[in-house]
């Protein structure tokens, strides 16, 4: 499922991003989701997936993204860190979603990729405007 949501947003997003901004995007999701895990989720001994990554390429795209109403990608934000909220919560369960996965699903992840896909969207859109502004 990770992989086929990846391919999904790298698609979607490489007709958007150039190569070296979608690079560095990929970057930068997978230093924060990894420093997010290491240092502020010490239960998962080990962590090996996309999901965390996913979540911050969608939010970086929907920040960045200028082909679609500001408040039509204002909603899918809301709803994605809606998602992402209710999945911090101690009350969520994941028994469907869980029975479909030979492993744990680290929700923690979800909410650093999240973080990271806001700090790199909001990081690019302050440097856009700079280099509009000097050119």
């Amino acid at each position: 499922m990770n992989v086929t949501a990846f391919i999904l947003c790298s698609i979607a997003l490489l007709y958007s991003f150039s190569v070296m901004r979608y690079s560095l995007l990929l970057l930068f999701c997978c230093l924060g989701v990894s420093l997010g895990v290491f240092m502020l989720s010490p239960e998962y001994e080990t962590y090996a997936g996309l999901s965390g990554i996913i979540h911050g390429i969608i939010v970086a795209g929907l920040i960045l993204n200028k082909r679609h109403p500001y408040w039509v990608n204002g909603l899918f934000l809301f709803l994605v860190f809606a998602k992402i909220i209710q999945e911090q919560q101690p009350s969520y369960q994941t028994t469907a979603l869980q029975s479909m996965l030979p492993v744990a699903v680290a929700f923690g992840a979800h909410l650093y990729g999240g973080i990271s896909g806001v700090v790199f969207g909001g990081a690019a859109l302050t440097l856009d405007k700079i280099y509009r502004a000097v050119k």
